[in-house]
């Protein structure tokens, strides 16, 4: 297996590696992002729809359309929205309320 990787050094002693197969080996994981044991990156955006639009403008497939997260607490007025990398892995874009 050949893969290339990067690390990204998030401050107190938080580490976030990023890897990707260039020769993978093994079996496809197939998951769906609500499939319990399923893990996803979630990456915090400024405004979830530009960021959409850019990615379906780019050829990016957007399976769903961001949602407003509407429940009491914190995350109240947030926007949120899956989309996949090109390997097939979940990526959630976050936009926090203000």
């Amino acid at each position: 297996m050949r893969i290339r990787y990067a690390e990204l050094d998030l401050g107190a002693g938080q580490l976030l590696e990023v890897i990707e197969a260039i020769a993978p080996t093994g079996t496809q994981l197939t998951q769906r992002p609500l499939d319990p044991g399923a893990a996803h990156l979630a990456l915090r955006v400024d405004d979830v729809d530009a960021v959409c639009a850019r990615l379906a403008a780019a050829g990016v497939t957007v399976p769903g359309r961001p949602t407003t997260i509407t429940a009491a607490g914190a995350w109240n007025g947030a926007r949120c929205v899956y989309v996949e990398d090109p390997d097939g892995r979940t990526v959630e874009l976050v936009q926090r309320p203000a």
